[in-house]
């Protein structure tokens, strides 16, 4: 269990704290406070380094499923370093409806966009 950033109880889940992100933010069952990782320049490169195991097994699948697991492994292996080594911080309910409406922005012109260059005649 994490330790939620608001009330200081080990209330919020470990899968729970991992993929926390400001669209899907962990919600602590206690006080209800949203919390996301609190990422800092060393825990942002250990989750970049999270995929460099995981390419690795899909490109191993190939040779065999031992390296394959082995690649897997590992890459949850850097997932819980990353769970335990990160705290939580507290963001406000307006920073996960800006995050949403940045993204449904985002996604909505590369799909108008994407509309615009297949009938337009310069996509496949």
């Amino acid at each position: 269990m994490k330790i939620c950033p608001s009330c200081e109880e080990a209330s919020v889940s470990l899968p729970r704290a991992i993929f926390a992100n400001y669209v899907l933010p962990a919600r602590c069952p206690r006080c209800g406070a949203l919390s996301v990782p609190a990422v800092r320049w060393w825990a942002l490169l250990l989750s970049v380094a999270i995929f460099v195991p995981l390419f690795a097994a899909l490109e191993l699948i190939e040779r065999s499923w031992l390296h394959f697991s082995a690649g897997l492994s590992a890459a949850f292996a850097f997932l819980a370093i990353y769970a335990l080594a990160v705290p939580l911080r507290r963001i406000e309910r307006a920073d996960v409806v800006a995050t949403r409406w940045l993204l449904a922005v985002l996604f909505g012109l590369l799909a108008a966009s994407r509309v615009a260059i297949h009938f337009g005649g310069g996509g496949a």
